[in-house]
């Protein structure tokens, strides 16, 4: 229905130029990429993460340090505003991204040098 008004409008348009400059300001607003009501999207705290690209825990840990703005919803949803974790999210500083550190795997060690206190230990007892 939405397309049908809109290919009227714009075959009366063709029809009639001097009508554009009119009729932009009024149309401006259903025209652009992002409806107006995206921004006002709430986002649970699981979305937030998905979206930002983080875990649940630091969004969590953002709203309780102030540093990004939620509503709550009920004694326990908490809900986000696109516009201000895209903020948060902006004002993130850039981090370098390391490899975890590799972990080193016990080589096989001998009875000697596993226990050199404890076996100096017994063998003193032994004596």
């Amino acid at each position: 229905m939405a397309l049908d008004l809109l290919s009227e409008l714009v075959e009366q348009l063709r029809a009639e130029p001097g009508r554009a400059a009119e009729l932009a300001p009024l149309l401006a607003p259903y025209l652009s990429h992002e409806p107006e009501s995206a921004g006002a999207r709430l986002l649970s705290v699981r979305d937030a993460a998905a979206i930002a690209g983080v875990s649940e825990k630091t969004i969590r840990r953002a709203i309780n340090d102030g540093d990004l703005a939620a509503q709550r919803v009920g004694a326990r949803i908490i809900r986000l505003h696109t516009q201000a974790l895209a903020q948060w999210v902006g004002s993130q500083p850039a981090r370098r991204v390391t490899a975890a550190p590799r972990r080193r795997t016990p080589g096989r060690q001998t009875p000697e040098a596993v226990g050199g206190v404890v076996a100096g230990a017994f063998r003193a007892l032994d004596n």
